[in-house]
């Protein structure tokens, strides 16, 4: 087991910062990749939501030469209970034991990305779920995976382990845009106030829109605006 040993010395912060580290939990909410509790700084231990005595046990357990395999080791921690376990756990860099088969690969496990777990996934913290659920609800769904790079605070390196981490099998919300008020186009990701007011305004003047093609015909939709926008269309 896991002892709770004197707080060690972190060469990445100075003597006055250390004395400011209180002895309560906080997550850095900024703090947007996962970490490695067997190689990250004490800083890093902090800013997912370890106290100083937990980010102090481990700094003396790896100097013993202890290692963790899986996230749920983590539990092992003086003083870490379920609750916190919770926290932390999105921002750990290590399989589950879940996720480990009887022949010792990782089963990656996908899920539907319209849907709203998105925590539970490995490398999402709360602040980028939010981010994407925020980005989710405003498309009307993801069509591709790809658009996840769209997303506010979505890096390469986040992007890029998180795309086997979802799958799309449903379809996008779409808008009538024979029936629609301007609000829903107008905050639409690949639309704008003044696109969604010309849209209404060419509607009131020409009537109801037979094909989406007709869309050409106003001002600022090219071919290129118009294939991004057309699987969140219908016409009825």
């Amino acid at each position: 087991d896991l002892v709770n040993l004197p707080l060690p010395v972190d060469s990445t912060t100075t003597p006055i910062a250390q004395h400011r580290i209180s002895t309560k939990a906080y997550t850095n909410h900024n703090h947007k990749l996962p970490i490695n509790p067997n190689n990250a700084s004490f800083s890093d231990l902090r800013a997912i939501g370890f106290t100083t005595k937990q980010a102090a046990t481990i700094f003396n357990y790896r100097k013993k030469g202890g290692a963790f395999n899986f996230r749920e080791d983590l539990l092992k921690v003086y003083g870490v209970d379920s609750a916190t376990y919770k926290i932390i756990s999105y921002w750990i860099a290590l399989p589950t034991k879940s996720t480990i088969t009887t022949n010792g690969q990782i089963e990656s496990k996908k899920i539907e990305i319209n849907t709203k777990m998105l925590i539970s996934v490995y490398g999402i913290g709360p602040y980028l779920a939010h981010q994407i659920i925020k980005y989710r609800t405003n498309l009307g769904g993801f069509i591709s995976l790809e658009q996840l790079q769209e997303v506010k605070g979505m890096h390469l390196e986040n992007f890029k382990s998180l795309t086997g981490s979802f799958y799309i099998n449903s379809q996008p919300k779409k808008i009538n845009i024979n029936s629609t008020e301007i609000r829903p186009l107008a905050i639409h990701p690949y639309s704008d106030w003044s696109l969604a007011s010309s849209i209404i305004n060419y509607r009131k003047q020409h009537g109801p829109f037979k094909q989406l093609s007709d869309l050409f015909n106003i001002y600022g939709i090219n071919e290129t605006k118009l294939s991004k926008l057309k699987p969140y269309l219908y016409i009825e």
